[in-house]
């Protein structure tokens, strides 16, 4: 598969993701270990204070580090996260946020990304460093084995 189909696949993918649709996060831009996703604020996603949720930052910061990972990654390859430690610097203005991931290292197992939240002001309003694991055919084979092997 050329590296054109590739991106398109992993931008159909991610963006026929029901969560990726209630959050209002699209992809803006992929490239090699790189990714920019955009999420639109709205009522739905703000805190009891009025201001944008954590989690729904945590989750654009997930979702930016994913495609940036997976555009390192082959075809048939999978990602997950196992570790995230996140920031948040200032509430973010109204207005949406742009998310940056930026691949630091891809191993042969895992990943690791630096990651910044932007709000529509340009204010950075959360930092982040996520590590993911990279998950070939053949692990997803031996997992699937061991789950159907009987226990005693």
């Amino acid at each position: 598969m050329d590296e054109q189909t590739w991106r398109r696949l992993v931008t159909d993918i991610a963006q026929s993701s029901p969560f990726w649709s209630h959050l209002g996060i699209t992809i803006e831009h992929i490239d090699n270990g790189y990714a920019r996703l955009v999420m639109a604020q709205s009522e739905q996603l703000s805190n009891a204070g009025g201001v944008i949720h954590g989690g729904a930052l945590s989750s654009l910061a997930d979702s930016a580090t994913a495609i940036a990972v997976l555009s390192l990654c082959d075809p048939q390859e999978r990602v997950t996260t196992i570790e995230m430690k996140i920031n948040f610097l200032t509430p973010a203005a109204p207005g949406k946020c742009i998310c940056e991931a930026r691949v630091v290292r891809k191993g042969t197992t895992t990943a690791v990304c630096d990651v910044e939240i932007f709000d529509a002001q340009g204010a950075m309003v959360c930092k982040a460093l996520i590590t993911y694991a990279v998950i070939h055919p053949q692990t997803r084979e031996l997992i699937a084995k061991a789950r159907q092997a009987p226990t005693s």
